[in-house]
């Protein structure tokens, strides 16, 4: 196994699958059509955005961010930019002193 504690799974596993989608996807392939088209992979992601803020059942949440976190984690494979990327970047960020009024952009 990849690990001494077993096949990887969620997040991980997803990030790794989409690794190997990049480096070799089947030509047609829903994926490796989202890496090749950006305004797809672009599309999709505010697609999903949208319906992840309108839903509003717990079963939706979590089906809306799971095709977000899908779609997200596709755009980080694409840049070269790994999970363990995104967790550093959170991490900045939570060491910060200086506070930001959270509210949205214009």
């Amino acid at each position: 196994t990849y690990t001494c504690w077993g096949a990887a799974d969620g997040l991980v596993a997803l990030e790794r699958r989409l690794q190997e989608r990049k480096e070799s996807a089947v030509e047609g392939s829903y994926t490796q059509r989202l890496f090749s088209d950006d305004n797809l992979l672009r599309s999709k992601l505010a697609e999903e955005a949208g319906e992840l803020a309108d839903a509003a059942q717990a079963d939706e949440v979590s089906w809306e961010a799971a095709d977000l976190l899908y779609f997200a984690m596709t755009k980080c494979a694409k840049a070269g930019v790994r999970l363990a990327d995104v967790i550093s970047e959170l991490d900045r960020r939570r060491l910060r002193i200086s506070r930001r009024p959270g509210n949205a952009k214009g």
